[in-house]
């Protein structure tokens, strides 16, 4: 399993739009996506989609080529599985069209298969859709946090880690940078799974074996 997603790009893109967007009576900012700079915005928002998405099949690609040369192992292509949980696009629900904004969510239509992510000490999920209209066909994206990032690193110690972690191979000389993804920052996820049973059902149980995250030396220090 792969997390990342359009990294700054996508940020650098919402700041560039936002700068010419209108401002509500509310004190929100909004385009219109009639305009020309709605449009604008919209395709450069389906280009980070895609960007991101060839971002995992470069990890992927890189991953695949370790296995194979150092394991002999030969990877599935036909089961790969790309489940996108923050994006935008059009799409027609009681016979309406809609622009859906899926943020910590995935779409989960009939069959439609997504990937529902624990943590680094948890189980994740395979999943298949159940299509439930009330919910525009979605279902959770993962465990969900309890914890920000900065709280995490503040409260979790480095001992709590290991424990949480327990036979999960990791980068050890990360451990102080990899803390704000400790297991206990999350929810329990199996109740997250037990309670949106009616959105979906588990496909495939994923048990970790190894995690790598990219760490910044200079958190490392802290």
């Amino acid at each position: 399993m792969i997390h990342s997603g359009s990294r700054a790009m996508g940020q650098i893109i919402t700041d560039h739009h936002l700068a010419g967007a209108s401002t509500s009576s509310t004190g929100l900012k909004y385009l219109d996506l009639q305009s020309e700079a709605g449009r604008a915005y919209f395709n450069d928002m389906e280009w980070a989609v895609q960007y991101a998405t060839l971002n995992r099949l470069a990890i992927m690609a890189r991953v695949v080529g370790i296995m194979e040369s150092s394991f002999k192992v030969t990877a599935d292509e036909a089961s790969y599985l790309d489940s996108p949980h923050n994006f935008a696009r059009r799409e027609t629900h009681s016979a309406h069209e809609f622009i859906v904004h899926r943020k910590s969510a995935i779409s989960a239509r009939q069959d439609e298969l997504g990937l529902i992510a624990g943590s680094m000490g948890t189980p994740s999920f395979v999943t298949s859709g159940l299509g439930v209209a009330e919910s525009l066909c979605s279902s959770s994206h993962g465990a969900g946090r309890v914890l920000s990032r900065t709280e995490a690193r503040a409260r979790i110690s480095s001992a709590a880690m290991q424990r949480q972690l327990a036979s999960v191979h990791y980068d050890s000389r990360h451990l102080v940078a990899l803390r704000d993804e400790a297991p206990a920052a999350y929810r329990d996820i199996r109740k997250v799974m037990q309670a949106q049973r009616d959105l979906t059902r588990q496909h495939t149980r994923l048990i970790p074996v190894l995690n790598f995250k990219y760490a910044d030396a200079r958190r490392d220090r802290r």
